[in-house]
């Protein structure tokens, strides 16, 4: 999807330019982001220690379950790449919109 975005948003630029984008996009530190502002962490069921221990807030796991919805979303609309894709736009979108900017080490926290 990250992919598909990027050349929709950057028609012109070189796809070897387009590599290093798609790698700032998609590292762990971005996807946990994306499932942050998709508020996921609230529907995070994890065991006590998990919870103890801040489990709703680690990226590893916020990254994983996006990836996991992402897969549902895909699999429940009989693998249709488009309707996915138009589902997740909207959270996508602020990663594009920085790294447009040249600003994504704020998209994932960092200045």
């Amino acid at each position: 999807m990250v992919t598909q975005l990027l050349i929709e948003n950057f028609p012109q630029m070189e796809p070897g330019k387009l590599t290093p984008m798609r790698q700032r996009l998609v590292n762990q530190a971005s996807v946990a982001t994306v499932a942050e502002s998709a508020q996921l962490e609230d529907f995070l069921l994890l065991g006590r220690g998990e919870t103890l221990s801040g489990g709703k807030k680690k990226p590893s796991l916020l990254a994983e379950a996006l990836e996991a919805v992402i897969a549902a979303v895909f699999i429940d609309s009989g693998f249709d790449f488009a309707a996915t894709l138009r589902v997740f736009r909207p959270f996508l979108q602020q990663g594009l919109e920085l790294e447009a900017a040249g600003d994504i080490k704020d998209f994932h926290g960092s200045a």
